[in-house]
């Protein structure tokens, strides 16, 4: 028994159902910072850079919610099986938002050292205390799992 490769068989509703996503998104990432401003003022305002990371990490986070939310909503209600039908899209598309979060973040908080980014990631605050865990090396280290993930996402893998 052999198994051949077909490439991703592209239709009209998984145009639209990528377009929905990245709308969705492009909407997120211009509404999180101007309600942020308007509701953070005053001495609770932030800087656009933190607010950039927050909008992207936050629409990362809602996303995966989302993504992990598919399959058991589709056994409970089946008009939620055209959203499960190209959940491996949503995936992908999850990986480029956090991926740029990710990238955000390096570049304020670990950009403007003798040390290399990726080299401070892994090097500074890696020890587990009562007052601390090193969320940057579990974020980096979930990271690399989406990244196998998305990489491996078509049906033939």
């Amino acid at each position: 028994m052999s198994q051949t490769f077909v490439a991703v068989q592209w239709n009209r509703r998984k145009y639209v159902y990528d377009a929905c996503v990245v709308g969705g998104i492009a909407v997120y990432l211009w509404l999180f910072p101007w309600v942020s401003r308007i509701v953070l003022r005053g001495e609770q305002a932030i800087t656009p850079e933190i607010l950039g990371m927050r909008a992207w990490g936050s629409c990362a986070f809602l996303m995966l919610t989302a993504i992990l939310c598919l399959g058991p909503l589709a056994r409970l209600d089946r008009r939620f099986l055209p959203l499960v039908y190209n959940r491996r899209h949503f995936g992908v598309i999850f990986f480029v938002v956090a991926a740029n979060h990710a990238r955000q973040v390096l570049d304020f908080y670990h950009a403007y050292g003798r040390v290399p980014k990726l080299e401070s990631l892994l090097t500074n605050d890696v020890a587990f205390t009562g007052a601390s865990a090193p969320f940057q090396l579990f974020g980096a280290a979930a990271l690399a799992i989406f990244c196998v993930m998305a990489a491996t996402s078509h049906d033939f893998w």
